[in-house]
């Protein structure tokens, strides 16, 4: 039969241990969710800079059609 103390001990270090992994698992989702968080932020930043970049291309498409139309006149 085990020694009650030994019994006690190692039933505090499977709490202590358990508790540790609910900090490291808890540590884990916020880090996580802060990635996905900045991953969203990147793809949002992304997609408003694809969308300026065309907007950019398209008045600059009117722009020089506008000169060659001045130039042929």
């Amino acid at each position: 039969m085990p020694d009650e103390g030994a019994v006690q001990l190692i039933g505090g270090i499977c709490r202590r241990l358990d508790k540790q992994d609910e900090r490291l698992l808890q540590y884990a989702c916020q880090h996580n969710n802060r990635l996905q968080e900045r991953k969203q932020q990147s793809d949002n930043f992304i997609a408003e800079f694809k969308a300026e970049q065309e907007k950019i291309r398209e008045e600059t498409q009117e722009l020089l059609s506008y000169l060659k139309a001045y130039t042929e006149e």
